[in-house]
């Protein structure tokens, strides 16, 4: 008989690597971060937790069944097999050499991957270039982002040493960083609301230098209707209940396949929407067409 739990015992980032050919981007904050084997992607969104030894696709809807789970959940999944398929497969792949076997993180796992150290007015000269370079004005952007200071916990090079970026702020406290060459999330993460006038309207972006370049396209410092800035597509799927009861949902999602299955699934549960992605098309999302298309 096979011994399930000895499989789930097995270290996910390792297999992910080894047997799966998956290429590690980042091992930080006690997740592994991979680019997704479910689809093409240039930024990971794919993580394994070196605490729980559960993978997660931030990609994906969260209601998904694909999108999150254990090493056999995972093989399920990417094999499209059933689970005593699974099963068998991981133990083939092991017959000939020992399994690594999962080690959960005990020194400094609760730590954040990513601290806060300080939060100010955005001033520093290379902050506002990246900025400008976005196509954005600076004091736009200061109406809803700061700068902070934040450092790694987790760096082997220097755990106290301090990075300067743009932070935009959630609706739980975690924060959005970036700036030339960062782009990284504080826990926790979710959505940012911004209420408008019109409250059973909604507007909505994947990422804020999306809503920033509306902003700039449409000639005003705010929205009349409530904007929301999902930060990741995975958190559209929760918020649907909600959108459910508007009057409309003005969609500003990517130009991609992930974009085009939102809008689909939104079609299918019977949302109001208007996908207004027709404002930059030929560019990949609002941003791009803002820095590169006016």
């Amino acid at each position: 008989m096979i011994d399930k739990d000895k499989i789930r015992s097995i270290d996910l980032a390792a297999f992910c690597q080894n047997k799966l050919g998956m290429k590690v981007v980042h091992d930080i904050g006690g997740r592994v971060y991979f680019l997704s084997p479910f689809r093409g992607e240039k930024e990971a969104s794919f993580t394994v937790s070196r605490r729980t030894n559960r993978y997660k696709d931030w990609g994906m809807d969260v209601t998904d069944p694909n999108s999150h789970g254990d090493i056999i959940n995972l093989v399920m999944a990417v094999e499209n097999v059933d689970f005593k398929t699974a099963l068998k497969h991981i133990m083939g792949d092991f017959s000939r050499d020992d399994a690594p076997k999962f080690e959960p993180l005990e020194e400094k796992e609760e730590l954040p991957g990513i601290v806060i150290v300080e939060e100010r007015k955005i001033k520093h000269k290379s902050l506002i270039s990246y900025i400008e370079h976005r196509g954005i004005d600076v004091d736009i952007c200061r109406l809803y982002c700061s700068e902070v200071d934040v450092r790694f916990p987790y760096s082997k090079k220097d755990p106290d040493e301090l990075y300067t970026v743009i932070g935009f702020k959630n609706d739980s406290g975690g924060y959005e960083v970036r700036n030339s060459w960062m782009k990284r999330s504080t826990r926790p993460k979710t959505i940012r609301t911004i209420k408008g006038d019109v409250a059973d309207e909604w507007v909505v972006f994947e990422g804020f230098f999306d809503y920033l370049s509306a902003l700039m396209y449409f000639g005003v410092e705010k929205l009349m209707m409530t904007a929301v800035v999902l930060n990741t597509t995975a958190f559209l799927g929760s918020l649907y209940p909600f959108m459910a009861e508007n009057k409309m949902n003005w969609m500003y999602l990517d130009r991609d396949t992930t974009g085009k299955k939102k809008i689909e699934e939104m079609k299918a549960y019977g949302i109001a929407y208007t996908d207004c992605s027709y404002v930059y098309n030929g560019y990949k999302d609002f941003n791009d067409m803002w820095m590169n298309g006016r």
